[in-house]
């Protein structure tokens, strides 16, 4: 090496090595990206390289120098240009090594950072994917309770979650601090992102919380009022059940009445409590599943029926106690008055003392105000029967067994205060005439007596009619009782009367004795003839009461058997069976023999009626007509159902007859039906199409003729009912797409839905729907049949390539994509689908083929034969360009063919080419990367807008191949990261920005975005390079699909080397 050349070579190397510390000691701004990390770190590593790459260089002059040192004198100069070589070579060397330990270690940094927020990202997306899986159902408590416990779980998962998350967010935060220009930054953005979707989450786990809980609380509430309302209502039904039935005592049944309205009260407050129970069951409706829905619907509506039949038992209780209280307060409130009155009229006797010193015309008036009083007293009578008479019917309708007693004695007290009345009036009376006698009134005493008994003898009178119903011939029965206990009290007055009638006729003489002795005999004529009366009336009224007696027990046994008569009627079924009809009928004539008898007692009540109308009393003949007249009604509209029902069934009989007669010709006709069809059935199908068609055409005719007798299969079977059918789901569209292209495919089996009430119908339903079954069959094999002539013929004719452009056009006017088709087709989204299912789905559809053709598909589709079809097998055969297994091998020759070109370099350091993924390579220590292709049978390098041959690429930019440059000027024009800037960037920097390709992180695990890929296969997979912490790569799974069926044929491409074509690669299909 000459002087000057050292000289040259030295100041050059000192000029690099000043450019290159000012460099290393300019600012460092520590990055928050990862990706600007990596950037950094890789620019630093070229320059690394290219100080390592220095040394030799550095030696070699350092050692020039030195021996032109030892050889010459006077070079301090040069001693001093070294010593400054080596101090700053160790300059550059150490600042190279402390700014690459410091880039690794912010790489580091921002890398643990970057794996924490993905960490934290992926638990949130889970915590996500947990709530949306998993809805806020409302269903038993036990089931909420369980999910709520579960959501606690999560809570405190997310509470443990809290300080891994502050932690990141701070160091993101000192992270942004550090960087002069945070807005904008991935690290901004990760930021935004993680507190997003922290919030985010939080605020579903809280409002999921409140949510259970509510529901909770809201399904326990339900339940619990639910359970009350259910045991009230069986309390209620136990109340009513014990309930007694209505008391005709009025206090007893004022109780009664005010322990209802309490019930109804209850009634009223639990019916709004279920309402509301109703308005949160539909509430529950939306938030819970369908069976617990189901359950809680149901014990609403069971609650809603048992309180509905609750209501309606109340409401007719509440009407039967109305009725009774009101007959109650009418009996109670006469009786009370009528008692009132009694009581006054005693206290207004026992105040009028008689006194027998007074004067004969005082003792007269007092008579004659007496016998006002007795007028009173009878005018008082009739409401006193009348009283008597509602109490009685009462007492008829008793059902309590305390009531009996009390109305015996309210009935008794009523009946012995009238009686005292009577008897304190009639000895009043008494004692006033004999006042009167023996005042010396003898005259006034005797007309008294004497117009007693002229009153007394026209009631007595035999003519009067005693006869009626059972109430009135108690009261006259009662009436006369009280008649002969005054005639017994007046017994007394006649016999003194007649000791002082005769007194005076021994001592009196002349005229007066004559008129006393013509006055005697007359009263005691009298009164003999109103004694013989009142017996000959009590044996009438006797007789009378007997009869009375008689004639409402037959009536209310005649009424009786008629009202049973009538319930058999009504409530008797005409059985359509023989033998249940022969029953019916027998039935029916014993009903009739009933009635026969009931017409022998008929005609004992009528002549009985007629018999007591002919001596009965004008008050009670209203009475006895209206029995008379009700019996004959009964009568007549119970044989006259008894007639019409006799008609009916009688109609029944011929009905049947006529009926089994019909279905013994119908089962004849079904009989011959099956045994021709079953000839035919025998006969082989043949093989030729007109032969075919010709059977086919018979078939036909064979229906027509079924069809037309099914009419009077319908007239026999009219009278079957149907059948309830449950309601069935909603088809879904692939199976009705299923049934609508299935050769099966047909007219419904007639009268499916009849129940058949007789054996010999139920045999005919069978027999008729087991032909139709043969029927139907026979045409789906001989259409089956004849679709298979069809199809042979039409695939005779088959060709794969039309039916795939047939398939495609079908997808394109479905617009769909062909991964939407698959994913539509693999239901377990496991990456690959059955030859049946793929056969299946495409007969399903709407898409116009055969089940021959699909065959032929499925097993070109299946590549490799394993029965199966994956997505890449699937793309393949739809879109033979796009097959991923050729393009794995073109991948394959392209790596190979770069490995060969490679190996040609002969150096110790040879020219370093890296793939990074799929078609994309690196060159040399360059950051960028390109593609490479096989464009016309070569191997082309994008470079630019254009494409260029690859050994023409290796030729310009790998070091041993070019002639007559040095290395730094290579480094500085082809692996300079400043040069590479920025002709990146005037070359069009936005687009290289949105590609976002990065050397090591850009398809990383590390990334918080993913672009949607094909489904994943157990095909092979392609590996693609990531970078770790410390810069070194490994192996990564990744599928690729690469694009062009050109064969492979390596050839020199000298013109190619300006090539602009710009082609395009193929995008994967979707």
């Amino acid at each position: 090496m000459g002087l000057g050349q050292f000289q040259h070579q030295l100041e050059e190397l000192l000029d690099w090595l000043s450019h290159t510390a000012e460099q290393l000691q300019g600012p460092h701004l520590s990055c928050t990206d990862l990706q600007g990390c990596e950037i950094e770190l890789a620019k630093h590593k070229v320059l690394r390289n290219d100080v390592l790459s220095h040394t030799r260089t550095v030696e070699s002059v350092d050692a020039a120098g030195r021996g032109i040192l030892l050889s010459g004198d006077g070079m301090d100069a040069l001693q001093a240009r070294l010593g400054e070589l080596t101090q700053r070579w160790e300059f550059v060397q150490n600042e190279t090594e402390r700014r690459q330990l410091e880039m690794e270690n912010d790489l580091s940094r921002v890398q643990d950072v970057t794996l924490e927020i993905t960490d934290l990202l992926q638990w949130l997306e889970q915590v996500e994917a947990r709530l949306s899986f998993s809805k806020p159902v409302w269903g038993h408590p036990e089931s909420t309770r369980a999910a709520l416990t579960k959501h606690l779980d999560l809570c405190k998962e997310m509470e443990s979650m809290q300080h891994t998350y502050n932690s990141v967010r701070d160091r993101l935060q000192r992270l942004l601090a550090s960087n002069p220009h945070p807005r904008g930054s991935s690290v901004d953005h990760q930021l935004r992102i993680l507190e997003q979707k922290w919030e985010s989450a939080y605020t579903k786990v809280r409002e999921r919380k409140v949510c259970l809980s509510e529901g909770l609380a809201a399904i326990t509430e339900f339940h619990s009022t639910m359970q009350e309302v259910s045991q009230w209502i069986g309390q209620a039904e136990g109340r009513l059940n014990t309930a007694g039935p209505p008391s005709i005592i009025r206090e007893t049944v004022t109780n009664q009445i005010q322990e209802h309205k309490s019930l109804l009260q209850e009634i009223e407050t639990y019916d709004t409590k279920l309402y509301d129970l109703e308005s949160v069951c539909s509430r529950l409706k939306d938030v819970s599943r369908k069976q617990e829905s189901d359950l809680t619907q149901s014990l609403v509506q069971s609650a809603r029926e048992r309180l509905g039949k609750v209501q309606e038992r109340a409401a007719e209780r509440g009407r039967s106690l109305e009725e009774s209280g009101r007959q109650a307060k009418q009996y109670s409130e006469s009786r009370q008055k009528l008692l009132e009155w009694l009581n006054e009229v005693d206290r207004t006797l026992e105040s009028q003392q008689i006194d027998t010193s007074v004067s004969q015309e005082h003792i007269k008036q007092q008579l004659s105000k007496h016998k006002d009083f007795q007028k009173i007293l009878r005018s008082k009578r009739p409401i006193y029967e009348a009283t008597l008479r509602s109490g009685r019917a009462l007492r008829e309708k008793i059902r309590l067994p305390q009531d009996e007693q009390l109305m015996d004695e309210s009935l008794g007290h009523l009946r012995e205060r009238w009686e005292d009345v009577c008897s304190r009036s009639t000895e009043r009376q008494q004692k006033l005439e004999e006042s009167l006698l023996f005042s010396g009134k003898f005259t006034d005493a005797l007309q008294a007596l004497m117009d007693w008994l002229y009153r007394a003898e026209p009631q007595l009178s035999e003519e009067i009619p005693l006869g009626g119903d059972r109430d009135l011939v108690n009261d006259l029965l009662d009436k006369h009782k009280g008649f002969q206990k005054e005639l017994g009290k007046r017994a007394g007055s006649m016999k003194t009367l007649k000791h002082s009638i005769r007194d005076l006729s021994r001592g009196g003489v002349g005229a007066d004795s004559h008129w006393l002795q013509r006055q005697i005999e007359e009263l005691s004529h009298r009164w003999d003839l109103v004694c013989q009366l009142s017996v000959s009336k009590q044996a009438k009224l006797e007789a009378s009461l007997r009869q009375a007696e008689e004639f409402h027990s037959l009536v209310s046994s005649f009424l009786e058997g008629l009202n049973e008569s009538e319930r058999t009627l009504k409530f008797g079924v005409i059985p359509e069976e023989g033998q249940a009809l022969q029953e019916c009928q027998l039935q029916q004539q014993e009903l009739m023999n009933t009635l026969q008898c009931q017409q022998m007692a008929l005609e004992c009540i009528v002549s009985l009626g007629q018999e007591i109308l002919s001596a009965c009393h004008p008050d009670s003949v209203i009475t006895i007509k209206s029995w008379l007249n009700i019996s004959k009604t009964r009568y007549q509209e119970v044989t006259s159902w008894a007639q019409q029902q006799g008609e009916r069934i009688q109609a029944q009989i011929q009905s049947l007859a006529t009926e089994r007669e019909e279905v013994a010709r119908l089962m004849d006709w079904i009989t011959a039906a099956e045994e021709a069809l079953t000839l035919r059935d025998q006969e082989p199908l043949p093989e030729e199409m007109a032969a075919l068609e010709e059977v086919v055409a018979q078939h036909s005719v064979f229906m027509e003729e079924l069809s037309r007798k099914e009419p009077e299969v319908e007239k026999v079977t009219k009278n079957c009912k149907r059948k309830v059918l449950e309601p069935r789901a909603t088809t879904s569209r692939k199976s009705a797409a299923k049934r609508q292209h299935s050769p099966q495919a047909g007219p419904s089996i007639p009268l499916q839905d009849l129940a058949p009430q007789t054996p010999h119908m139920a045999h005919l339903l069978n027999r008729w729907q087991q032909l139709w079954f043969l029927t139907l069959d026979r045409q789906c094999r001989l259409q089956t049949a004849l679709q298979r002539l069809h199809e042979l013929q039409e695939f005779a004719h088959f060709d794969f390539s039309v039916w795939r452009k047939r398939y495609m056009q079908w997808i394109g006017q479905m617009k769909s994509r062909i991964l939407d088709i698959f994913r539509g087709i693999d239901r377990d989204q496991d990456g690959r689908i059955s030859q049946r299912e793929f056969m299946e789905s495409v007969l399903s559809s709407r898409f116009p083929t055969n089940s021959l053709e699909m065959t032929a598909v499925a097993n070109i589709f299946d590549i490799n034969g394993d029965g199966f079809i994956d997505y890449y097998e699937f793309v393949s055969a739809l879109h033979p360009s796009r097959d991923p297994l050729r393009r794995n091998a073109d991948t394959d020759r392209i790596q190979d063919e770069v490995n060969r070109q490679v190996a040609q370099c002969n150096c110790a350091k040879r020219f370093q080419v890296e793939q990074i993924s799929a078609n994309r390579y690196r060159f040399g220590e360059s950051q960028q990367l390109r593609m490479v292709r096989i464009l016309r049978s070569s191997l082309m390098v994008r470079v630019g807008g254009g494409w260029i041959a690859l050994d023409e690429f290796l030729v310009k930019n790998d070091p041993c191949r070019v002639k007559s440059r040095t290395n730094l000027k290579i480094n500085e024009k082809y692996l300079s990261p400043d040069p590479f800037s920025a002709s990146s960037l005037s070359r069009g920097g936005s687009q290289a920005k949105a590609k976002g390709l990065s050397p090591s992180h850009s398809n990383s695990s590390l990334s918080l975005y993913t672009s949607a890929s094909a489904p994943s296969s157990p095909q092979s997979r392609k590996t693609v390079l990531r970078r770790t912490r410390s810069g070194d790569r490994c192996h990564r799974s990744r599928s690729s699909l690469i694009t062009d069926d050109t064969d492979l044929n390596f050839s020199p491409a000298e013109d190619s080397a300006n090539s602009t074509s710009t082609d395009k690669t193929d995008t994967p299909p979707t």
